[in-house]
């Protein structure tokens, strides 16, 4: 991972890192390692590393405390670590445990041997490979099972900027996810799924669509990319959906006042057919509700009572789903 883009994700202020020492195809630098972590320290970055019974070897130290020396806070649980060694790490580590390896059975062992479940994590793999990633319905009852105990959850996504090697197919826990926008997953995940921590699967991912994360982190607004859009309608502003929501279409609460008296944007559009992802403005012709602004999300036929002024982009029409009663959303 190049310095620069840690520089500029340490200005979003993205903190967390994890990192695999374990990549076939990867020649691992010992002093590389540990200037890292040594760098990471001192820009309060938490570093989650990937242990296994060769970690000392491949970093390049005698023992696991020097690794807490280096400033790692956080180790995920790979292969060849015994129970007994997971409860001994607990008391100078923050524990991460291989979501897919981990059942009922094993966190009820766990327990019984001393491990507190409060300061676990389980976190799901990526899958390198197409068509290896999992289902949402298996990682929502994945999920359940973990919540039951009070075991936070992190999953990945992928990057979209570049992909990694030798596959190039993106790194994401959920097959689904794997060609859509890495935006409009982190939001599925937030919104649908009770997510604790996402990751980046990929190296790299584009400056927009961080500020987009960011935006939604910090102040919960959905931005939505169109394609088309009245030159009429701002894009500086936020809307809401108004609080008794409807099941075929996103209601903006504000669309009445700001849009009854806008004639320049009913002389500019048109009526049309209203496909999934459609935003419109009723016209004059619907009396009382001129300037009701929707964003459809079923397909309807075309009303000359409604002019449609926009459409959300085709790849994000799935951000749809997840704006509720009172979402903030924003057009871009």
């Amino acid at each position: 991972m190049e310095k620069l883009f840690i520089l500029r994700t340490d200005r979003r202020g993205v903190k967390t890192i994890f990192t695999s020492l374990h990549i076939p195809e990867e020649q691992i630098d010992h002093q590389v390692i540990k200037d890292f972590l040594e760098n990471s320290k001192e820009n309060n970055r938490d570093v989650v590393i990937d242990i296994s019974n060769n970690t000392l070897q491949v970093i390049g130290i005698n023992n696991y405390f020097e690794m807490k020396e280096l400033g790692v806070k956080t180790v995920r649980i790979d292969f060849g670590i015994s129970d007994e060694e997971i409860v001994e790490l607990q008391k100078y580590f923050q524990i991460v445990l291989n979501a897919s390896t981990l059942d009922e059975q094993k966190i009820l062992d766990l327990q019984d041997k001393g491990l507190n479940l409060k300061h676990i994590i389980a976190m799901h793999n990526f899958y390198p490979r197409e068509y290896t990633g999992i289902s949402l319905e298996f990682f929502s009852n994945k999920n359940h099972t973990f919540k039951k105990y009070g075991i936070k959850v992190w999953a990945f996504i992928p990057g979209n900027k570049v992909l990694r090697g030798p596959l190039f197919a993106g790194l994401p826990t959920i097959e689904k996810h794997r060609n859509q926008p890495p935006y409009v997953n982190y939001v599925e995940l937030s919104q649908g799924y009770n997510i604790d921590g996402i990751f980046i699967g990929n190296p790299y991912i584009d400056d927009d669509t961080l500020d987009l994360i960011k935006k939604f982190d910090k102040e919960g607004i959905i931005t939505l990319p169109t394609s088309e859009l009245s030159p009429y309608i701002p894009k500086n502003i936020s809307y809401n959906n108004r609080p008794d929501e409807s099941e075929a279409v996103i209601r903006i609460e504000q669309g009445r006042n700001l849009f009854s008296e806008n004639e320049q944007l009913y002389t500019t559009t048109k009526p049309g057919k209203r496909l999934i992802g459609t935003i419109t403005v009723d016209n004059a012709k619907y009396f009382r509700y001129i300037g009701e602004t929707q964003i459809m999300k079923q397909n309807f036929s075309e009303d000359s009572r409604v002019n449609c002024i926009g459409r959300i982009h085709d790849e994000y029409l799935n951000l749809l789903e997840y704006v509720k009663a009172g979402t903030k959303i924003k057009f871009q």
